[in-house]
């Protein structure tokens, strides 16, 4: 070997010899798995379009009249999570059971393929 190309040399099974450069084999290779990427900040005008978005997707006036309405049965925890968002965050115009639809139908509407696929499992 010359001095200009490290490499490494092994053998395998079968006698046979191959070579590989060095910064190929694992003890080449960064061993920092815990690195994390730095989290980026974010600013007061992200956060206000952010809240103004969920403003809009979940607090926006639901008409639920005798025909289309149904009970469900929620933990009282539940309830006041709800109830407290929707009364300080809602401005007055949310309901608890409209709030609750949006996000049920929401989540219905991200997961709606997949619940088609296990459906049929």
């Amino acid at each position: 070997m010359n001095n200009t190309e490290k490499t490494k040399v092994s053998k395998s099974n079968d006698n046979t010899q191959s070579t590989l450069p060095l910064a190929e084999t694992p003890a080449a290779m960064p061993t920092d798995t815990n690195a994390t990427p730095k989290p980026q900040r974010i600013g007061v005008k992200q956060r206000r379009t952010d809240f103004t978005e969920y403003k809009e997707t979940y607090f926006s006036p639901v008409v639920i009249n005798k025909e289309n309405r149904r009970a469900i049965n929620i933990t009282k925890e539940t309830w006041a999570l709800l109830e407290r968002y929707s009364r300080i965050l809602g401005d007055g115009v949310a309901t608890i059971g409209g709030y609750a639809d949006h996000i049920i139908a929401d989540h219905l509407a991200a997961y709606l393929d997949d619940l088609e696929a296990w459906r049929k499992l």
